[in-house]
């Protein structure tokens, strides 16, 4: 699966993440969608030539796992919203995260099978700048969404 990352020129295919809280106010909903000097996320690859490369400024978000030549390969994706404007004491009763298939990618979209995901929580401290499959942070499955 390839997405559009915060890096996209089409600002209606960037990563959105809709918050629904309470306690009910007059706006109780925020909508982020980060744009490319707002954004943070970035793509990680296991491929060797590849694995110490970072795709911070990529426009694409993508998550596969294959074998090629006997060699299994995986990517992932990481992204970060800024949660700060989510009032001081908000619960959160909904959230419902948007992401958009970036068709003019240059990663081919050739292989089949199942399309089976997770999003966790990533706990540490990352840099978009300068992460990638040897540095990526580590993730939690505590709530785990398939």
């Amino acid at each position: 699966m390839v997405f559009a990352s915060s890096d996209h020129a089409d600002p209606m295919k960037r990563p959105m993440l809709v918050i629904t809280y309470v306690p009910a106010c007059e706006n109780n909903v925020l909508m982020l969608q980060p744009n490319a000097l707002q954004g943070k996320d970035a793509l990680i690859d296991s491929r060797v030539p590849v694995a110490s490369t970072n795709f911070g400024s990529k426009n694409d978000l993508a998550c596969w796992s294959w074998t090629n030549s006997n060699e299994p390969i995986t990517a992932r994706s990481l992204i970060q919203f800024d949660l700060t404007k989510l009032p001081v004491g908000a619960i959160i009763s909904d959230a419902n995260l948007a992401l958009f298939c970036n068709t003019n990618s240059a990663i081919p979209q050739l292989h089949s099978g199942s399309n089976e995901s997770y999003l966790e929580r990533i706990m540490n401290v990352w840099n978009e700048t300068t992460v990638h499959w040897m540095n990526q942070p580590s993730t939690i499955s505590v709530n785990r969404v398939s």
